[in-house]
């Protein structure tokens, strides 16, 4: 499984505001859904990391995940508590609506 381009350039031109995302709230919530394996846990708790490592490696990460993975990521996100996390999901839910419109308007009905 790997992203649709487009997800991935929604991911890439929004790559900035996965730094907002308190990884701690998230990362049991991911698993639960079974959207991250423990293995990508691993991978992206490693303890010598900071952010500046982390994001990249987590983005990385729920890029090699499939597009369903990505919807259910930003759904955990919205259902989250803590209002930080819940902004990043809404705003890849509005960009993720926006490119529906946006390929509708042209006659295409999937992002596919």
């Amino acid at each position: 499984m790997v992203l649709n381009k487009l997800i991935t350039n929604i991911i890439d031109d929004n790559s900035h505001i996965f730094y907002d995302i308190p990884f701690d709230y998230i990362l049991d919530d991911l698993r639960l859904e079974s959207i991250l394996s423990d293995n990508d846990i691993s991978l992206i708790t490693d303890q010598d990391m900071d952010k500046t490592k982390r994001v990249p490696r987590f983005l990385k990460v729920l890029k090699s995940k499939g597009d369903t993975q990505f919807f259910q990521f930003c759904l955990v996100l919205i259902q989250n508590s803590h209002e930080t996390i819940q902004e990043v999901g809404q705003i890849l839910e509005q960009k993720l609506k926006d490119v529906v419109e946006m390929r509708e308007g042209n006659g295409v009905t999937t992002l596919c």
